[in-house]
């Protein structure tokens, strides 16, 4: 098979094992063609011989003598009982949603539901077959392939979701109008706003439910990191995080490293915000309307350097978008 004679080096190629993995990728190819072929485009050829090597996994720094084809069937039963444990982790993420949830969050798990029926174990393993357009606070890694990469985004997403139902819905929905105003609509990540301010709260002792955080207490902040190193950054942000967790009640160690990382991503961040004299855009604030039956709506930052003047900011509650007369502080 031609096709594949330039997916190895040539020495590779005359040594048992790599016999045994070329032998092995004629037998797929005469299933996939169902017997009719052995022949096939070198694209195609390659798909499937990625695909061998993601079902193959660890044995494959270490292919024995003899035929693969058990190894490769045992693989691909590994394969298919991740899928249906993925299926299971899927329904969960879907039940996970918080009441604050963006559109792009709910199209990617739509199309995450029709990889269960697109996903091919036996040809096509290290593929994705579906669409996941929404961000995650922290990323998958490139090196995950097909199930593998599904599973662990949709076990990324289940801790994004249950970290923002500890919050109250229209504190979350003014933070996140304040960071994005139109994030329904967007693929931001909703999970980063929501950490970044839980941090700054549990940075100078407040209460991280409270999500806003107030030009007084970013302040207290800047002034409490503004003398520190990276690295006495890094330990305070990391201080801040297992206070969270600990407000939060927050008891999977997952949950817990999940929230250390997005702590340690923030601080290039917040540093550069220190130089350049403002953490307002790194612990956005807003003002909640006390006369509007607990809704809350954008503002605090809007308010700010507009001295002793009223200002006017834009209420999307009960009183249906007409501006509300707000007093500055």
């Amino acid at each position: 098979m031609n096709a594949y004679s330039d997916l190895t080096t040539p020495a590779a190629q005359h040594e048992a094992p790599w016999e045994a993995l070329f032998l092995l990728l004629q037998t797929v190819a005469l299933r996939y063609t169902k017997e009719e072929s052995s022949s096939l485009p070198k694209e195609l050829a390659e798909e499937l011989l990625r695909s061998l090597c993601y079902t193959l996994g660890p044995a494959l720094s270490a292919l024995p003598d003899g035929s693969l084809l058990p190894l490769y069937e045992a693989g691909v039963a590994r394969t298919e009982e991740a899928v249906r444990t993925c299926r299971r982790r899927w329904q969960i993420a879907r039940l996970s949603l918080p009441k604050v949830a963006s559109l792009s969050c709910r199209e990617t798990l739509s199309s995450i539901g029709t990889f269960f029926g697109r996903y091919d174990a036996r040809f096509f393993a290290h593929a994705i077959p579906c669409d996941i357009d929404y961000q995650l606070c922290q990323p998958v890694p490139e090196t995950l392939l097909g199930v593998d990469y599904v599973a662990e985004y949709l076990s990324r997403l289940c801790i994004e979701n249950d970290f923002l139902r500890l919050f109250a819905p229209e504190r979350l929905d003014a933070l996140l109008t304040r960071a994005c105003p139109d994030y329904r609509f967007r693929i931001n990540n909703l999970y980063a706003p929501a950490a970044a301010n839980a941090l700054g709260l549990a940075l100078a002792g407040e209460d991280v439910r409270g999500l806003s955080v107030p030009e007084a207490i970013e302040r207290r902040i800047a002034a409490r990191l503004q003398p520190c190193s990276v690295q006495q950054c890094h330990a305070a942000l990391r201080e801040a995080a297992d206070a969270v967790s600990d407000a939060l009640a927050i008891k999977s160690p997952a949950a817990q490293n999940y929230l250390l990382a997005a702590a340690d991503a923030l601080v290039p961040r917040i540093r550069a915000a220190l130089a350049g004299g403002s953490l307002a855009e790194v612990f956005p604030s807003f003002v909640p309307f006390p006369g509007n039956g607990g809704h809350v709506v954008e503002g605090a930052a809007h308010l700010r350097g507009m001295g002793e003047n009223d200002a006017f900011v834009s209420f999307r509650g009960t009183s249906g978008g007409r501006p509300l007369h707000v007093s500055s502080r």
